[in-house]
């Protein structure tokens, strides 16, 4: 309809669903096999739409178990989750093409400054996108997945963390300007530190030992 802005998609899925794997889901070591179908949902009609969409999938109620991982936990609470879907689509940016004039307020791909995905889901859109660009892309080794792309096969562009507790240290020095490799036990000679783009800016180089040569971080500071 004409002033549509946003989309809700609720569709019923079969009663039944795999429950080997759905007892693994539930147990927090799983795949989620209804949430990629839904994945799968959502891109396809915000491609075709230029719409953002969400998907709210149609489940019967589940029996209670006592052994529920906590990140299942929401998913036990309702059975289509459509509240959350709209409450959320409610605050959905409109999607730009690049041929709209620009504003302020709008968000594209060069303005942001970092991306936090598992380690091994390195093969979405939006990590091959970016690791090539100067956003800082970090990989959590401890959320673990079937997509099993690492950041190896990229080529490089990806920051390995242990944990999201790691990551969130990472993200502070990275916005707080901090080269990361000095916050490590063993801290490279000064000529051989790689000094790490200004968030928000495209400037990256190496300090110079050279005697009377401008360093590209003092010229960066100024």
């Amino acid at each position: 309809a004409a002033g549509c802005t946003a989309i809700a998609v609720v569709a019923r899925f079969p009663d039944d669903e795999d429950e080997e794997m759905l007892a693994a889901y539930r147990a927090g070591d799983g795949v989620d096999a209804i949430g990629g179908a839904e994945a799968i949902i959502s891109h396809l009609i915000t491609k075709e739409l230029r719409l953002p969409c969400a998907h709210a999938p149609a489940l019967p109620a589940l029996g209670l178990e006592p052994g529920l991982a906590p990140r299942a936990c929401a998913e036990e609470l309702g059975h289509t989750f459509l509240p959350c879907v709209l409450a959320n689509l409610a605050r959905a940016p409109s999607l730009l093409d690049g041929s709209e004039r620009p504003l302020p307020g709008d968000l594209w791909r060069d303005s942001l400054d970092a991306l936090v995905v598992p380690a091994d889901a390195c093969g979405g859109a939006a990590v091959l996108a970016l690791a090539a660009s100067d956003t800082l892309v970090v990989g959590v080794e401890e959320n673990t997945c079937a997509m099993a792309v690492s950041p190896e096969r990229l080529g490089g562009g990806v920051v390995r963390v242990r944990s999201y507790m790691e990551a969130i240290g990472l993200l502070a020095a990275h916005k707080a300007g901090v080269n990361p490799a000095c916050l490590t036990p063993t801290v490279a000679p000064i000529a051989g530190l790689e000094v790490p783009a200004e968030p928000g800016h495209g400037r990256s180089g190496r300090v110079s030992e050279e005697p009377g040569e401008r360093s590209e971080l003092g010229t960066a500071a100024n």
